[in-house]
């Protein structure tokens, strides 16, 4: 406990000091993906550390914690430096959006369904978090589609700019090497971008549903009601005129849940 206090305090000296650009999950995720990528830098190439720790079928064969560290490994300083960059612009947005627990679990899920996607179906193997950047891309976008953003560090343009270019682009490349073994694993960046929308937007898409689902439980309800006191009418009624051995085994049993539900009321 003294360490997760010690640990919580070092991340919000952090957020002080970056004016709020390091939120404390993504200072964590930063970490992590810095330390692994130096670990994998200086063990040479091709790393030992990023072959231990890179998503393909090894999962099939016990070693299921690839799926996940797969998307915090990386072995090239440019893929590094671009996701760690994209991580630093547009998580603290969701992190804040989202809360912490949400957060993290949007980046273990996209993490997870990317690399076994890729590995399980497409028969490859992948690195790096590019699939999670792309989700805190098209999420930032989802929930301020106006707020402007720089691509490449130089073009001002709208976030759903940016995120509709990146999202065709990827789409586009997919359909051309998606059977393929591309260098990049534009699908992984697909399935990130669609969680990372519904992570943001599943409300908005759902909620005619979850209404519609609400309002027939309640007319449900009304009408499972309305039986139950007809039918207690008619079984006190039969009571009053014939007595109680007249009751079936089934109106027996009617009655004995429904005073139980009375009393538990």
């Amino acid at each position: 406990m003294r360490a997760l206090r010690w640990l919580n305090h070092r991340l919000f000296l952090i957020e002080q000091a970056t004016a709020g650009y390091c939120s404390p999950m993504v200072t964590m995720l930063l970490g992590i993906n810095t330390a692994i990528f130096l670990l994998c830098l200086f063990s040479g190439y091709p790393s030992p550390v990023a072959q231990a720790l890179l998503a393909n079928d090894q999962i099939w064969h016990g070693q299921v914690w690839r799926a996940v560290t797969g998307a915090f490994t990386h072995e090239q300083v440019m893929h590094w430096f671009w996701n760690m960059l994209g991580l630093f612009f547009f998580g603290r947005h969701l992190e804040r959006l989202l809360g912490r627990l949400r957060f993290c679990i949007l980046v273990l899920v996209v993490a997870v369904v990317g690399n076994l996607f890729h590995v399980g179906i497409m028969q490859g193997s992948v690195l790096g978090f590019s699939g999670v950047v792309y989700a805190l891309i098209v999420g930032f976008a989802a929930h301020t589609p106006t707020a402007p953003v720089l691509a490449m560090l130089v073009l001002r343009i709208p976030a759903w700019v940016l995120a509709a270019i990146l999202v065709l682009l990827d789409t586009l490349h997919f359909i051309q090497f998606g059977t393929e073994r591309a260098h990049t694993a534009y699908d992984v960046h697909l399935i990130g971008a669609a969680i990372g929308f519904l992570a943001v937007r599943w409300r908005w898409m759902l909620g005619p549903v979850l209404r519609r689902l609400h309002q027939r439980r309640q007319r449900h309800h009304v009408q499972q009601q309305h039986w139950e006191h007809s039918e207690l009418d008619r079984l006190l009624e039969k009571v009053s005129q014939q007595g109680l051995p007249s009751l079936s085994r089934r109106e027996r049993t009617f009655l004995q849940r429904y005073s139980k539900s009375q009393r538990d009321q």
